[in-house]
């Protein structure tokens, strides 16, 4: 099959969706399958794709995401103006990618991260378009999404999706445990490190990580935090930071991969994830995780984790202490999330499931209604 993967952060910011479609196209392509990229792009578009794949096109248009993050919705004039320049720069990207579609022959299938807008319009031409959703698809997008051929996701997302139309197909993300795997022997250090993955935007909720740590560092010095990523809030939290804590950056796979060998404990402790692709890294790594009691998050922590209520500063410091404090439970617990990572999440196995559906898709037996 000819697969062309449309994402629009993919040039741009690696996020959950990003991840899960970069991996996936990594399995299907391995499975023979040709694969093209279109994704949305700046000045200094990342060009590890090109190396990875058939044909990359970037698609340049403003990037407009940073003033949705930078304008909460904490009033009525910051939430129009949050929810207007998302769906601007996603309107404008779609634009130019059908406008630059609409008169070529693309193989067999378009895959999609969340564009249902597109899709309608890619199938109105005939073409037969999958869309995967990273988070729950607002119920605006109805129409859109019944126009679709196929829709899949994991996670709290498919609940959404189950209120619009009757087939969503549960495709799990993998690990590629060539990158991710626990360390033989962690660096001799001093402290417990703890370690955050994901992008610095309000739905992370790292204050409230930061403000649980420094209580904890009052009873416990030897710990620190890592913080892997970047977004618009990193200025705000390093004023939140006390000491013991480290902003790291992007980092590509091999670095982040030796960041969590490296650490003791994984936290994540969004106010929202549908699914966490980056907990399943840490899993991997053999780390306990600490989530918060939100989407997904509680079930891949069972047995493997902490699950601590929302905005719960004393019930994060105690976690965060009770893993700090007993290096066997954190062995304990690791060792149960990398069990539980080997035997449920396999790349190959997902791009098997996504491969049987693109079949069905092509010979008209998948329905969404």
């Amino acid at each position: 099959m000819e697969i062309t993967f449309i994402n629009r952060m993919m040039g741009i910011k690696i996020g959950g969706g990003e991840s899960f479609d970069l991996n996936l196209a990594r399995a299907l392509k391995k499975r023979g399958h040709k694969i093209r990229f279109i994704v949305g792009s700046q000045k200094n578009a990342p060009t590890f794709l090109d190396r990875e794949f058939d044909e990359v096109i970037y698609i340049k248009t403003p990037y407009l995401r940073n003033i949705h993050y930078k304008f909460q919705p904490t009033n009525i004039f910051n939430k129009v103006i949050s929810v207007g320049a998302s769906m601007i720069d996603g309107t404008l990207f779609e634009n130019k990618v059908f406008s630059f579609l609409k008169n070529r022959e693309f193989g067999d299938i378009y895959q999609l991260c969340g564009l249902s807008e597109l899709g309608e319009r890619l199938e109105k031409r005939g073409k037969r378009c999958s869309v995967f959703w990273p988070g729950p698809p607002s119920l605006k997008r109805e129409k859109s999404i019944k126009a679709c051929s196929l829709h899949f996701s994991h996670g709290d997302s498919i609940n959404r999706l189950k209120l619009m139309i009757d087939n969503v197909y549960e495709i799990l993300p993998g690990v590629d445990t060539e990158v991710f795997y626990p360390s033989i022997e962690k660096e001799k250090r001093d402290r417990v490190r703890l370690i955050f993955v994901g992008r610095l935007v309000p739905v992370k909720n790292i204050p409230f990580l930061i403000k649980a740590f420094n209580e904890a560092l009052m009873e416990f010095e030897n710990m620190e935090l890592a913080i892997v990523g970047e977004g618009p809030m990193e200025e705000e939290l390093r004023k939140l930071a006390y000491k013991n804590i480290e902003f790291l950056g992007f980092l590509n796979e091999e670095e982040l991969a030796k960041e969590y060998r490296n650490s003791d404990i994984f936290c994540i402790v969004s106010s929202y994830e549908s699914f966490s692709i980056v907990t399943l890294e840490a899993m991997a790594s053999s780390l306990p995780v600490i989530v918060s009691n939100v989407g997904y998050l509680p079930s891949l922590a069972e047995d493997n984790g902490i699950v601590v209520e929302r905005d719960n500063v004393k019930a994060l410091k105690e976690a965060i202490l009770r893993l700090a404090k007993n290096r066997e439970l954190r062995e304990e617990m690791g060792k149960m999330g990398y069990e539980k990572v080997i035997k449920n999440y396999s790349w190959e196995e997902s791009a098997k499931k996504v491969e049987k559906l693109y079949e069905k898709v092509l010979e008209n037996e998948v329905s969404c209604n």
